[in-house]
């Protein structure tokens, strides 16, 4: 695509310098031009006659003379040099396109990495959130942003171990979210599924609750520091940051107890983990308490 338009340019700036059409136009260029001048030339040498001083009417039709012979002469070029503009001008025009169409890119890289520069909504080390793709900003570039990868889809928040290379152009025309808040803190839901109806659900939530306690009160004081400091920073009421519990029931009668807490990120995932094992570990023995 690019080489094809090169050569139309190419033959269309060849056609309009040596074509036949610009030696046919200097030809035809100076007869005109020769022939308005001898005209002119002419009538002047009539008006004045032998006359040494000229009236007011004769330096008049001069004047006029003169002005039309040279509004002639440029209506003239205008006629004669028509194809040849018209054929430079297109050039131009491909060639405009050629290097806009080469560059686009190039510049819209440019201008998102000037944006950035600008309105900084994030910086390295920033964690940032750009069309599903969520990861630490490793190294900035005028044309490119380099992240690793972060897992939210698993809500494990490890990294992945994929680099990639973002152009600064996604910039102009996606939302970028700056995913600071949950790289050092993360609201965190831990549902655990209990499948045996005939237990008695107040019990349940009672020994969540317990055990809830355990393994965030390690936690709770630097959690509710950070909360209030970011609440301060953004000026918005976030939720609070003590473990809230939940219950809902599935279509097939399952109990679904849910706790959710604010807790380090990197200690979300492992302090779900524990907590889902010591209370389906409960569960399991009060199941077979009750079945002997």
């Amino acid at each position: 695509m690019d080489t094809e338009l090169e050569q139309a340019i190419e033959e269309a700036v060849e056609q309009a310098v040596t074509g036949n059409l610009l030696i046919g136009g200097l030809i035809t260029t100076a007869i005109i031009t020769a022939a308005i001048l001898a005209l002119r030339f002419f009538l002047i040498r009539l008006i004045k006659g032998k006359a040494e001083i000229l009236d007011k009417d004769q330096r008049r039709w001069i004047n006029r003379i003169n002005n039309g012979t040279t509004i002639i002469v440029l209506i003239s070029l205008v006629f004669i040099w028509a194809p040849q503009l018209h054929t430079f001008a297109l050039s131009l025009t491909a060639f405009a396109v050629a290097v806009v169409l080469t560059t686009k890119e190039l510049l819209m890289c440019l201008t998102g990495g000037l944006l950035r520069a600008i309105t900084k909504p994030f910086d390295i080390g920033d964690w940032i959130a750009v069309d599903g793709l969520t990861g630490e900003v490793m190294r900035i570039t005028a044309m490119t942003t380099l992240v690793e990868e972060i897992d939210t889809a698993g809500k494990t928040y490890q990294f992945t171990g994929h680099t990639i290379q973002i152009p600064n152009s996604k910039f102009l025309s996606a939302n970028v979210e700056n995913a600071n808040f949950i790289k050092n803190y993360v609201y965190y839901d831990v549902p655990i599924t209990v499948q045996y109806a005939d237990l008695d659900p107040v019990k349940l939530m009672t020994e969540l609750q317990k055990i809830t306690e355990k393994y965030f009160s390690p936690f709770r004081e630097e959690a509710v520091k950070f909360n209030k400091r970011i609440e301060k920073k953004a000026a918005v009421d976030f939720s609070d940051p003590e473990p809230q519990y939940f219950l809902k029931t599935t279509d097939a009668g399952y109990n679904i107890f849910t706790v959710r807490f604010f807790l380090p990120t990197q200690q979300a995932a492992q302090t779900g983990t524990e907590i889902t094992r010591d209370f389906l570990s409960y569960v399991h023995k009060t199941q077979n308490k009750k079945a002997a």
